[in-house]
């Protein structure tokens, strides 16, 4: 909603609101009635305001995966599940925008099928996933993104990375490291372009120090989450 819509709907209830000591007078249903309507107006505009901000998609949990295959980090598959609500309309297609790595990755599938389009800017590219029948509001959705990466994790101190750009209510960030290199330290950082990283709460490590997992509830949009390992 504009800023001049909500000056006048403002104005319109600060009217109305005057007249409740004139309505008193003529008696007490008036002024109850009055009471009734205003709660209702404002109970429209609040729900127009929420609406209209309300992103068309939240993501209710993403799960970003990276399984190494070998200690040198050259071969490696990169899982990306998540479970999508749509807020607004009917959704055509979802993308899985702005990717990129040290090294190369690819082909890409989604739900098994190649992306129904692809589009680069510079370094980053996005894949989209167009749906056979458009997804109704309040349809809950998982889609799932899978590709190989080669040689993206060849330094000792690596990382895996996600740009939190949507609604979000989960993430989950995890690492399966092979069996002849195995995690020393592990840490998870939350970074945002002009401002110093923030260390976060240690990710979990598991017992054969082979598999790395950090759990954020409601990651900030717009910021950057970093899992970062020495091996």
């Amino acid at each position: 909603m504009s800023l001049d819509r909500k000056l006048a709907w403002a104005g319109l209830l600060l009217g109305i609101a005057a007249l409740v000591p004139a309505l008193k007078e003529a008696g007490w249903a008036w002024a109850l009635l009055l009471v009734v309507f205003l709660l209702a107006v404002g109970g429209y505009l609040v729900y127009s305001e929420w609406s209209s901000t309300r992103t068309a998609v939240t993501v209710l949990s993403l799960e970003k995966k990276v399984v190494i295959r070998d200690r040198e980090g050259i071969n490696a598959d990169l899982i990306r599940t998540q479970k999508i609500r749509v807020n607004q309309g009917w959704l055509h297609e979802y993308w899985f925008r702005n990717m990129v790595a040290d090294g190369a990755f690819g082909p890409f599938t989604i739900d098994g099928e190649p992306p129904a389009q692809e589009s680069r800017l510079g370094c980053l590219v996005s894949y989209s996933k167009r749906f056979h029948r458009p997804l109704a509001k309040g349809t809950v959705r998982e889609v799932k993104l899978e590709c190989t990466a080669r040689d993206c994790f060849r330094e000792r101190h690596e990382g895996l990375l996600h740009d939190c750009a949507q609604d979000t209510k989960l993430l989950i960030l995890k690492v399966e490291l092979p069996a002849d290199r195995l995690c020393r330290e592990a840490g998870l950082l939350l970074e945002a372009a002009g401002e110093p990283s923030k260390e976060l709460e240690k990710p979990d490590i598991s017992g054969d120090f082979r598999t790395i997992t950090a759990t954020v509830n409601n990651p900030k949009p717009g910021f950057t989450y970093n899992l970062h390992w020495k091996w």
